[in-house]
């Protein structure tokens, strides 16, 4: 399920290609996004691929994310009555992060707080 993170998370991915214009470009995602334009934000995507180097595979990717979570993002946009919470997973990539391929060391207040709040989740 699509939560707005992730959603904030491919739009800064792709904007960012913009350099001087990603606040302008971030702002036209979410208003096509809010007024339920999605073939703006088609067309949006194809301009950054075409005038941004290298903007190829984010703009891809978030083209992905948009139109298979298209009918949360609406809901989440438009009803007063969607809360999302994604704190599952930030608390499991930072836990995965800390402990996987590049493990980093952990004291053990933070071991035992991460542990807690992993079992409280």
């Amino acid at each position: 399920m699509a939560d707005r993170f992730h959603l904030m998370k491919y739009i800064n991915r792709v904007s960012h290609y913009a350099g001087e214009e990603e606040t302008a470009v971030k702002g036209q995602f979410y208003k096509n996004i809010y007024k339920n334009r999605p073939e703006e934000i088609k067309e949006l995507l194809e301009r950054i691929e075409r005038r941004y180097e290298g903007s190829r595979n984010a703009a891809g990717e978030c083209r992905s994310y948009l139109s298979g979570n298209w009918e949360y993002i609406q809901r989440a946009f438009h009803d007063r009555h969607v809360e999302g919470c994604s704190a599952e997973g930030h608390v499991s990539s930072v836990y995965s992060e800390r402990m996987s391929s590049r493990p980093m060391g952990w004291s053990e207040t933070g071991s035992d707080r991460m542990c807690r709040l992993r079992c409280y989740i």
